[in-house]
């Protein structure tokens, strides 16, 4: 009577079974659960959106290959912890920049229409004022002569701003002008600085004769006193050329 034929396994050295039952990680499910920590870095700047991007690819092939081993290839967890991980902070990241963005539109309105309100008012001397950085400006009514009595630059720049257009032109319709907010033209952010363009149209109530200017705010943000302040930097009579 023949013996029982054993299964190849069965055939198998000790040592040779466990080899035959190892199972590796997938490295790239490895470089997936990596990438997806590194993409917190979406947080500290929007450029940086390629890393959770770049992670949810390396994931999906990572996970097809586990998929496709037939039980060759671990690290499911790791990958699919990585996936999520880069969807998490990509999410977080696009809601965190849209908040703030929306944030600094707002507050750069603000700024621009309550300079606008001193021009129009004729209180010149603060306007110009409001074009330095809050640690820049003169504090005191005093003071202030003093200083623009003193300062020739600052007084020649604060007559060439005001008496040339379009500021010339506002001012000339006089204290029925009416103006609005009617666009951004463009947004930058340098380290501790962000610069919001903003297209203003006014109009003469007298004739509806409609006009614009583009004006430039900032913010500026003090690392020491954590604390953010704006000012007008420039206004345009035409749209700067590099914005056409």
């Amino acid at each position: 009577m023949s013996s029982p034929s054993l299964s190849s396994s069965e055939h198998l050295h000790p040592d040779e079974q466990s080899l035959k039952n190892y199972s590796s990680i997938s490295r790239l499910a490895i470089l997936a659960f990596g990438l997806g920590i590194a993409s917190a870095l979406v947080l500290v700047s929007p450029a940086l959106a390629i890393i959770p991007v770049l992670t949810a690819g390396v994931a999906f092939i990572a996970l097809r290959q586990i998929a496709a081993s037939d039980g060759e290839l671990t690290g499911r967890w790791p990958a699919t912890v990585g996936l999520c991980l880069a969807m998490g902070f990509l999410g977080w990241g696009i809601t965190r920049q849209s908040t703030r963005q929306a944030v600094l539109l707002a507050e750069a309105e603000r700024a621009v229409d309550a300079w606008l309100e001193l021009v129009r008012d004729n209180k010149l001397v603060e306007a110009h004022q409001r074009m330095k950085s809050v640690d820049s400006r003169v504090k005191g009514e005093q003071a202030i002569k003093d200083y623009y009595a003193s300062d020739r630059d600052a007084r020649e720049h604060m007559d060439v701003t005001f008496s040339t257009d379009p500021m010339k032109s506002f001012r000339a319709i006089g204290r029925d002008v009416e103006f609005h907010n009617a666009g951004v033209v463009v947004s930058t952010n340098n380290g501790f600085l962000d610069d919001v363009m903003l297209r203003y149209d006014y109009v003469d109530p007298r004739t509806n004769d409609t006009n614009s200017m583009w004006i430039t705010a900032t913010r500026s943000w003090n690392p020491t006193t954590q604390r953010a302040s704006w000012y007008v930097n420039h206004v345009d009579a035409t749209l700067p050329a590099k914005f056409r």
